[in-house]
């Protein structure tokens, strides 16, 4: 007879996490229409859930619309009207992740709140963080205040 094992998320906490686009698919029947799955591979440090999170969207494209803002943020600038976004072209993309936590009858599980860019400079697997520069503490901004 099959066992399974409950998975408990109860460590997690809400929050910022960065992750990666890691899958998008298309289905063309839903309860409520067709929509796209968007799959996103966890990669911050402090992350304790699941190593992937999937959310789902409307296949709709307008300015309001959550996969719009989603593609948005992967691609770092907003989208023109008029203009065809490849969604698999997004793949591979870094962003970070609004993360809250929904108690269900089924348990505590992670969901995306939203999808969010990541800041200029910061991508990559070399990326520093802090300050780009030490702060200088020489005093020379301030000598010509008046006061």
């Amino acid at each position: 007879m099959p066992m399974r094992t409950a998975i408990d998320y109860g460590g997690i906490e809400p929050g910022m996490y960065r992750a990666r686009l890691s899958g998008v698919e298309d289905i063309s029947e839903g309860g409520f229409g067709p929509y796209t799955k968007w799959f996103f591979a966890l990669e911050d440090e402090d992350w304790s859930g699941p190593p992937e999170l999937r959310a789902n969207s409307s296949q709709s494209f307008a300015p309001q619309a959550k996969g719009r803002a989603w593609a948005e943020a992967l691609l770092g600038r907003k989208v023109k009207g008029g203009e065809s976004i490849e969604l698999e072209s997004l793949l591979g993309r870094e962003c970070y992740l609004m993360i809250r936590l929904e108690e269900t009858e089924m348990g505590t599980f992670p969901r995306i709140d939203s999808v969010n860019p990541v800041r200029r400079g910061e991508s990559g697997q070399g990326a520093k963080k802090g300050p780009p520069n030490p702060p200088d503490d020489s005093g020379e901004d301030f000598k010509d205040l008046p006061f």
